[in-house]
């Protein structure tokens, strides 16, 4: 069978003999199928002289191909505009297009063929050269084999059409003329006439001429415009063709054959089957022809619209000219669209295996182009829109039909509004195509409007819009900006709706990953998740391994993805391989955690000032918040106000929520929050973590203030760090009372020193003072300089918050009601929002705190309180066990260690102390009246208490310690520091007991004494072991005395080194209160014991925190691996066998806190580069 060569035009490719073809794509590749470069004996060059030339005055696409050598599928490569075709030389012919109906183009093309080469398929030599490897390139379906030199030329003219505008007639004198002077031209390139006439010049002297050539002389084409310019080209274009290569011009045609076929005749095999192109089927090329065709019409005219509205600037607003302009940009877009689609699919329209649909084949590429051609008169748009949405049974209403034409519908409503202005605006197309993408995918429960504007009733239109109902609710004012939000996310959504889980009743206090991952699909673009239907952004919970939106939960298994990219095609899909989704998702970074500790005194408004941080994240105005559907709020509140109302005071009551356990209504006095609570608010991929907690001066008293406290503790135990602790104050109070005192030196104690760092001030209610920190800064200041906290009070730790905002915010959106003056409501919510977003970016620049050196803190001191009884009776027994083996000691070396001696020490008596719980804590009296001295069998003496006052008392306050300020609390003394009502003494007199510390006395056998008694020892060998038996013994309990001395010394050095505030040595008060209560009750020795105790104390506090100087020994103040280590070594401590840490008195709690922790749902649909914009440029300006 005979080889068959096909022939293509290079329009400037470089082309070179052996090189490799890709006839799906019309592409030369850069491999060549020689290893080589071939010599000249390994080809043929034959001069085959020969000029033609061609006119055409249609301009048509087809007439230009036809010119150029192009059959209308090669054509269509050409016109993909993404090939290798340059636009260079002759080919530069293809790009130019008609600008206006009222011109008249007529071209030449004149085609001048030099040399043939060709390859010598029989030449050994070549043979030799043929590179298998290049024969199996996998886009190679052809091969080059002969080249066809010389050039290109072509010469195009064009001239007004007078009359065109006002009688729609042409006239035939000046198209024939063009057409003779183009004739004319062709022949001074073919060489049949040699010079130009006069006539032609004088003929020619209206048009204007173009000229594109493969060889430029001089390099003056672009200057050519007349046709004497023309003339002299074409004199100078011989000798410039006989100067390039040799006088064989350029290349302008070359030859191919299959790849198959160049295999067989150089006797090579290819190792797989070679690709095959099949060609594009004739109805194919005829539309897309008739489709540029129509587009280059299209723009054609539309340009001419333009012109025509240029014309009539006097009666055409320049709004409309200008738009019009933007609709010719646009029209250019749709061509780079149409081209960009040609591109994918030509190769597949030339593939034998493909049998799908080609993208041009779809009728709307018609429409959309046709859409164009109804802009070039007034009114047309609407007229051809109204039919184009009819024809579809689309409902053509007016405004006040919307609301009966969606009554009875509650599926999906798609209302199109728009107006006569509304067609010219630059959302227009976007808008348009919208809609008819819906309008041709309309499902069965679908109803699609389109609203006219222009009648009455039609509201003021910046431009169309879209707008989706759902079940009679507004889902989305604009779907088109909506969808455009979407551009750089990828859809996501549960495989099916069974693999949907509902939401947990309450959120998960977990650390988020937004999920921004790359799509499963070929392209594999990065891009952020969003939900599909709440188009929420996706986040992931490491700890439950769940993606979550605001529809629910589901496995990241059953999750598929759909991106934007056109590669990815129209279907969802999964992650092939789940566990590589798991590890993706695990490894995604996670939210910036940031905590912050909201302190203050009771009724400060720590509650509200939260209710209205939430507002403030979200919205820099208070009209913002307000044109916001709902009312956004965490915390259960409720107010009243008053008005006056036609000359009468009318109150009215706003609640907001719904009381919790955790948080109450406030009642007059007492704290809102009734315990610790986390408000959780994720950002951006922030997370802030607001600690709300109790209010401190809760008129409930001391003892519910300590219990305050405590809950506090406890919730720290659930936070590694914190990054800013705010104090909550009002702004003007001049001098600051007891309570406030109290306050903030109680919260103050409990801090590390290091916090003072991350202390700020926030004041409420600061409207008052202007915004600006009033009467309290100077208390205040001197309060911080008294404590010596080393904190200053200045501009970056103050903040101003005024929460009347979100009063008025609370009472338009429950009662529906107004308050008055409402500019000063719009200063406040500003003034506040700046100062929300100020503190945030405070608090992201601060370095955190380790909350475990505050746990560390309170835990010693909780240690301490709990070690102070113990140590007195430890001390104690230590003295008397001390006693008996000096005894012994004495004993044996009076009267030596003969057997009869020994039996009597064979046994000894064990003092073990047992903490006893009573049934429940009660307060007693320590009256003399009240209470007896009574004694053991050894005349131990203790004080056995008569009267209990108060059985199963919840006050919690030190043990067995007369007239601690806890017990005014206790409801003996009427909570109020009352007499007793139960014994009629001062509550001053009254302890409070939980449990008592006594001494178990047992007899046991003395394993030491009793070892020597047995033993074969002489008697003076008897006695020197047992003295040094008695002596280990006796060192033992030193040790342990001076052990339990030297802990309780270095807690108090510790916390005295680490305390925000001076700390107060509770060893010290406890001890001078033991002396002080032996002195009152005549126990001489006890007063020397303690006094001695305390001495000792002091001495060990002295070593450690001031060293010796005279021995050059530095201050040892422990640190906080040496405090863990001391209660270490005393909780494995034992005492006669029982463990000092039985012995405590309260003790540290080390069950997990209770987390009370709500997640506020500030992440809505859409709303992420909206709202939270500020937040992403405070982490690049912290990151960078």
């Amino acid at each position: 069978m005979a080889t068959i060569i096909s022939k293509r035009q290079a329009l400037g490719q470089i082309v070179a003999l052996g090189s490799l073809y890709d006839a799906r794509k019309d592409q030369i590749l850069s491999q060549s199928v020689f290893s080589e470069p071939l010599s000249a004996d390994a080809t043929n060059s034959a001069k085959v002289p020969s000029k033609e030339c061609i006119i055409d005055k249609s301009g048509s696409l087809s007439a230009m191909f036809r010119q150029l050598g192009l059959s209308s599928e090669l054509g269509l490569s050409f016109l993909t505009g993404t090939g290798p075709y340059t636009t260079k030389g002759s080919a530069g012919h293809l790009t130019q297009k008609k600008l206006n109906t009222a011109m008249q183009d007529v071209s030449i093309v004149c085609t001048e063929v030099t040399k043939h080469d060709t390859l010598d398929l029989d030449n050994e030599e070549l043979l030799g050269l043929v590179d298998d490897e290049a024969l199996e390139t996998e886009e190679a379906t052809h091969v080059i084999i002969g080249i066809w030199w010389g050039a290109r030329t072509v010469v195009s003219c064009n001239s007004s059409l007078a009359g065109l505008l006002t009688n729609g007639n042409t006239k035939e004198a000046k198209p024939s003329a063009e057409e003779r002077v183009i004739e004319h031209i062709g022949q001074l390139l073919t060489g049949k006439v040699a010079t130009d006439d006069a006539t032609f010049k004088e003929m020619s002297k209206d048009m204007s001429f173009r000229v594109n050539a493969d060889i430029d002389p001089e390099k003056q084409t672009a200057q050519i415009s007349d046709f004497d310019a023309v003339c002299q080209f074409v004199s100078k274009l011989p000798t410039a063709i006989k100067k390039a290569k040799a006088g064989k011009g350029t290349c302008i045609t070359y030859d191919l054959i299959p790849i198959k076929d160049f295999a067989q005749r150089v006797n090579k095999d290819l190792g797989q089957e070679a690709k095959t192109v099949k060609p594009v089927i004739q109805e194919y090329q005829e539309r897309i022809l008739f489709l540029f065709e129509k587009l280059y019409a299209t723009k054609l005219s539309l340009n001419n619209y333009f012109q025509t509205l240029s014309q009539h600037a006097l009666s055409v607003p320049k709004q409309h000219i200008e738009n019009t302009q933007q609709d010719i940009f646009q029209l250019n877009d749709l061509e780079d669209s149409l081209k960009s689609e040609l591109y994918q699919d030509l190769p597949r329209a030339r593939d034998p295996d493909f049998d799908g649909s080609l993208k041009l084949n779809n009728p709307e590429w018609i429409d959309r182009i046709e859409k164009y051609e109804s802009l070039v008169s007034r009114y047309a748009t609407k007229m051809a829109f109204e039919s184009e949405v009819t024809k579809l049974a689309i409902k053509y209403i007016q405004p006040p039909e919307v609301e009966g034409a969606c009554s009875k519908n509650k599926g999906d409503i798609y209302i199109f509004y728009y107006s006569d202005a509304a067609t010219i605006t630059p959302v227009w197309k976007d808008q348009h195509d919208k809609f008819m993408e819906i309008a041709h995918t309309k499902g069965n429960k679908q109803l699609i409007l389109v609203v006219d504007c222009d009648f009455e009733g039609g509201q003021q239109l910046g431009g169309p819009r879209i707008e989706l109902r759902q079940n009679g609710k507004i889902m989305t004012p604009d779907f088109v900006v909506e969808q455009q939000g979407l551009v750089g996310k990828c859809l996501v959504r549960p495989a099916t709706p069974a693999d949907l889980n509902k939401l947990p009743d309450q959120s998960r206090d977990s650390i988020r990953r937004n999920v921004k991952i790359p799509c499963p699909c070929p392209a594999g673009k990065t891009n952020e998740c969003i939900c599909s239907t709440c188009k929420e952004t996706i986040f992931f919970l490491a700890d439950d391994r769940y993606m979550y939106c605001n529809c629910g939960r589901y496995r990241p298994a059953n999750a598929v993805f759909k991106c934007l990219d056109p590669a990815h095609g129209s279907d969802y899909i999964k992650y092939k391989d789940p566990d590589e989704l798991l590890t993706i998702l695990n490894n995604l970074k996670e939210f910036e955690q940031y905590n912050i500790l909201i302190l203050g005194e009771t009724g400060v408004g720590k509650s509200t000032f939260i209710n209205g941080f939430m507002n403030y994240m979200l919205f820099k105005t208070l009209d913002e918040a307000l044109e916001a559907p709902g009312l956004r709020w965490a915390i259960a509140s409720s107010f009243k106000y008053t008005e006056l109302i036609n000359k009468k005071m009318e109150t009215f009551t706003v609640s907001v929520g719904t009381e919790t356990t955790a948080e109450k209504y406030s009642l007059e006095g007492q704290s809102a929050t009734q315990s610790c609570v986390t408000y959780v608010l994720h950002m951006d991929g922030l997370t802030l973590r607001l600690i709300d907690t109790p209010g401190i001066g809760d008129t409930r008293g001391l003892q519910q203030d300590k219990d305050n406290v405590k809950d506090i503790i406890r919730t720290l135990k659930s936070v590694d760090k914190l990054s800013t602790i705010l104090f909550l104050m009002k702004p003007n109070s001049a001098r600051l009372g007891q309570v406030f005192n109290f306050c903030m030196t109680e919260l103050l104690s409990q801090l590390h020193k290091e916090t003072n760092k991350n202390i700020v001030f926030g004041f409420t209610n600061a409207r008052s003072t202007n915004y600006s920190l009033g009467d309290t800064g100077t208390p205040l200041q001197k309060l911080l300089n008294d404590k010596k906290t080393d904190i200053t009070v200045d501009y970056d730790n103050t903040f101003f918050f005024d929460s009347e905002s979100f009063r008025y915010l609370a009472a338009y959106k429950v009662i529906n009601k107004a308050m008055k003056d409402k500019s000063n409501y719009d200063e406040s919510f500003q003034k506040s929002a700046e100062e929300a977003r100020r503190l945030v970016n405070r608090t992201i620049g601060m370095t955190m705190h380790e909350v475990r050196k505050t746990l560390s803190l309170s835990d010693t001191r909780l240690y301490i309180e709990g070690l102070k009884n113990p140590m007195i009776l430890i001390n104690k027994l230590a003295d008397e066990d001390q006693t008996e083996l000096e005894k012994q000691k004495s004993y044996i070396q009076k009267f030596g260690v003969s057997n009869s001696a020994l039996e009597d020490k064979l046994k000894i008596t064990v003092r073990k102390p047992i903490k006893t719980m009573l049934p429940s804590p009660r307060t007693v009296c320590a009256d003399e009246a009240c209470k007896t001295v009574d004694g053991d069998e050894k005349g131990e003496k203790y004080a056995v208490y008569k009267q209990i006052c108060h059985d199963n008392c919840g006050i919690n306050t030190n043990n067995e310690q007369i007239g601690v300020a806890e017990l005014s609390e206790c409801w003996a003394f009427d909570c109020a520091a009352k007499p007793c009502r139960i014994c009629g003494h001062e509550w001053m007199k009254h302890l409070h007991i939980s449990y008592n510390l006594t001494v178990e006395h047992t007899k046991v056998d003395n394993t030491a004494i009793l070892e020597i008694y047995n033993s074969n020892k002489s008697e003076s060998e008897k006695a020197s072991a047992a003295i040094k038996s008695l002596e280990e013994k006796a060192k033992i309990l030193k040790d342990r005395k001076d052990f339990i001395n030297h802990s309780l010394a270095s807690f108090g050095a510790y916390l005295g080194s680490i305390a925000m505030v001076k700390y107060n040595d509770a060893t010290i008060k406890y001890l001078d209160y033991l002396v002080d209560n032996a002195k009152k009750e005549g126990k001489a020795d006890d007063q020397r014991r303690f006094e001695e105790q305390r001495r000792a104390y002091e001495e060990q506090l002295e070593k450690i925190t001031k060293g010796d100087a005279e021995l050059n020994i530095p201050p040892t103040v422990p640190s906080d691996a040496d405090i863990a280590d001391i209660i270490g070594r005393l909780d494995k401590m034992e005492v006669n066998g029982s463990k000092i840490k039985d012995l405590l008195g309260e003790q540290k709690d080390n069950t997990p806190p209770p987390h009370s922790a709500v997640t506020l749902p500030l992440e809505t649909a859409g709303k992420g580069s909206k709202f939270f914009s500020w937040i992403e440029r405070l982490k690049e300006r912290f990151s960078g």
